[in-house]
């Protein structure tokens, strides 16, 4: 027995030994060759990756961000891993802010699958044709809070049965105010027209009685009344008022008084036809926003300032200043203008003066472009002058709207 066991042993140990069969020891490790990279550093430390490290709240709040600048981001990072599409799946918020573009003459995309997730919350809605291309929301409009769309078609709305419960912002390039009721916009208070209001030929000789009392209100002014009985209309309910100047008739006047308005933009491009006289006893934010001619006979566009606090002016000739204005921004353009911003820092003529902004013309010979001490601005510790490319946002200015933005955002 014992020599059966010696002769297995023999055997057993020759085997072990055979080149022909693998070692049984194991090859010792070299840290630095690449083929053991993945298994020794990879694996091990796969829970510490940059994906895994972000919380839940971190990553949602990132992709709420990404869903209000293109809902189709939303898509694409949750092809990133199976943690951030089970997070974006479950961020109500990232699917919320939805375009409606067509390019190249292909359709609109089907947005129908994605908007189940966003539900309940409110949407943002932007289209770049006619609300015809609202099909898909068949069912959602009573989400909708938010609404930009190029042309909007009274007989199309009513055939389609769509309803606007909650819509609080509107944004068109072109409706005709008759269309805008309380009836069918009852929580309506911001609206925006990118060009002008002109009534239907066949809704002429109708009021507007029935339209919406609006918080804030932009739109271009026309040869028709009908801008400035939207405006009288709305003059107890309007805080932020911008104004385009579009091909208005100089026999037309408008003679407003707006006693809750805070914030008013105008627009002017020849002072000559700006016919608005608007009395604004409140108001603490004026905005000329752009000054394209000039003629002997201009004037101050708005000359009721005795309230403001902030003032934006580009050009002259320039207003009297109220005592108590505080920020004024300055387009600077000629010498004259450098003249003006040397008056306003002068022996403390404006006590709660504390920011003056100088905007760059970069076109043509400007005053800037050689500096300011050959100015020679007074000395004012108590305020700060400084040179911009672009100004801040005054308090209840309206916002810049080029697509939807998110309805408690219209006013800075």
């Amino acid at each position: 027995m014992s020599a059966a066991i010696s002769k297995d042993n023999i055997s057993a140990g020759q085997d072990a030994a055979s080149p022909s069969k693998p070692s049984l020891i194991p090859a010792p490790i070299v840290p630095n060759s690449e083929r053991h990279l993945d298994a020794s550093l990879w694996e091990p430390n796969r829970r510490y990756s940059p994906i895994d490290r972000l919380s839940l709240d971190a990553l949602s709040l990132m992709f709420e961000i990404c869903g209000q600048n293109d809902w189709k981001d939303a898509v694409r990072i949750s092809e990133v891993s199976r943690v951030w599409r089970q997070c974006v799946l479950s961020t109500p918020r990232a699917w919320t802010f939805i375009t409606l573009v067509s390019l190249r003459r292909r359709a609109y995309p089907d947005i129908r699958p994605y908007l189940p997730l966003s539900s309940p919350l409110p949407l943002h809605i932007s289209t770049s044709g006619a609300v015809l291309e609202m099909t898909q929301l068949d069912g959602e409009c009573h989400r909708l809070h938010c609404l930009r769309v190029d042309e909007f078609d009274d007989e199309t709305v009513k055939r389609e049965n769509w309803e606007f419960s909650t819509l609080q912002t509107l944004i068109v390039d072109g409706i005709s105010p008759f269309i805008i009721t309380e009836a069918r916009f009852p929580r309506l208070q911001h609206f925006h027209c990118n060009d002008e209001i002109i009534p239907h030929a066949d809704l002429q000789g109708q009021n507007i009685d029935s339209f919406p009392k609006l918080n804030t209100l932009s739109f271009c002014t026309d040869d028709d009344s009908i801008w400035i009985q939207i405006l009288q209309h709305c003059r107890e309910s309007l805080v932020s008022l911008r104004l385009y100047e579009g091909n208005s008739d100089e026999s037309i006047v408008c003679d407003v008084t707006l006693p809750r308005l805070e914030c008013l933009e105008l627009n002017p491009e020849i002072l000559s036809n700006w016919r608005i006289s608007l009395k604004t006893p409140r108001l603490r934010t004026y905005v000329e926003s752009t000054r394209w001619a000039t003629t002997e006979n201009s004037r101050a566009v708005h000359g009721d300032l005795e309230t403001v606090e902030n003032i934006r002016l580009v050009g002259g000739p320039y207003p009297h200043l109220p005592r108590d204005v505080r920020s004024l921004q300055i387009s600077i353009r000629s010498n004259e203008d450098m003249e003006f911003v040397s008056h306003c820092l002068e022996n403390n003529v404006y006590p709660r003066l504390h920011s003056i902004e100088l905007e760059e013309d970069r076109s043509g010979d400007n005053p800037l472009k050689y500096g300011l001490s050959q100015f020679r601005l007074p000395n004012n510790p108590q305020v700060q002058v400084s040179i911009v490319t672009l100004f801040r946002v005054l308090p209840g200015m309206l916002a810049e709207v080029y697509d939807t933005v998110p309805c408690d955002n219209m006013r800075s």
